[in-house]
């Protein structure tokens, strides 16, 4: 039987290439160290800038990355994460941005060559990876609202080694465009087809008044799922859950524990939805 697939579309992003510079430059000490110059100079203001309003740096740069990738002009993004329309941080992340922007359509012209790897690899295995899903959650039959018709892939330049991420607003995903697998045991095609899956599934539960409670079990559970649909059809061999989650920079210590225990266990009969609900009653509780 032929899977509908969503329609995935490629958006190479030179504002969010740099949003994703500034945020790992900002937080990630091993990334901090590579900026000199100007960039090194900014990172520094930017610090004491934050340390003066007595936010916390984390928390404000994930935040701040969030609304840029909900189409807020970053320098605009600032001002709401902070309150103020214009102040020292603002004019800073400003004078890093002046730089992105004077190489935004080289930037996107390289995303754009950059996503053929990542295309390819989801030609070849998206629909196998997919029809196992759909087999161990819905034995092959999915509601009609499973999939979405379409999801937007937001294209960056790599800062990690591969990362990715729903975003905020729910129904797209953004991705660093690796040209090849950084862990060859792990295929990149796999962080795709999950961030995927988490979308379908997001989408699926949205408007259920439990919908907050159930989500936290199917998010953890869609790493299982694609685990066991790539050993299925060979893409992987021994990566536990809990390895794909922490390459996935993906939940907590105890959620791994937590989803191996579940993922461990040997199929009960009963219909996937149930198993999972099984998994978010044990991550529930104290």
């Amino acid at each position: 039987m032929k899977i509908r697939l969503p329609k995935l579309q490629w958006v190479p992003s030179a504002s969010a290439s740099g949003a994703r510079a500034l945020l790992v430059s900002a937080c990630d000490p091993e990334h901090r160290d590579r900026q000199d110059g100007t960039r090194g100079s900014i990172l520094r203001d930017l610090d004491e800038a934050l340390a003066k309003r007595s936010l916390d740096a984390v928390r404000f740069w994930t935040t701040w990355f969030d609304r840029v990738l909900g189409g807020t002009d970053p320098r605009d993004a600032a001002g709401l994460v902070t309150g103020e329309k214009s102040d020292r941080i603002t004019v800073l992340i400003a004078e890093w941005w002046s730089e992105w922007e004077a190489a935004a359509d080289v930037l996107n012209q390289q995303l754009a060559l950059r996503a053929g790897p990542i295309k390819t690899q989801w030609d070849t295995y998206g629909a196998g990876i997919f029809r196992h899903v759909e087999k161990a959650v819905w034995a092959g039959s999915p509601p009609d609202d499973w999939w979405p018709e379409r999801i937007q892939i937001v294209l960056v330049h790599p800062q990690r080694g591969g990362g990715g991420d729903v975003t905020p607003r729910g129904d797209s995903i953004w991705f660093e465009a690796m040209l090849t697998d950084s862990d060859p045991r792990i295929p990149e095609v796999l962080r795709l087809a999950w961030l995927t899956l988490r979308v379908s599934i997001r989408l699926h539960l949205s408007g259920r008044s439990d919908a907050l409670t159930l989500h936290r079990g199917w998010d953890l559970a869609s790493v299982s799922l694609i685990r066991r649909a790539a050993l299925d059809i060979g893409l992987l061999q021994e990566v536990t859950a809990g390895q794909l989650m922490n390459f996935w920079e993906f939940g907590d210590a105890k959620q791994a524990i937590a989803l191996e225990t579940w993922d461990g266990r040997e199929d009960d009969g009963r219909p996937m939805p149930i198993q999972i609900a099984r998994l978010t009653k044990e991550i529930s509780s104290p």
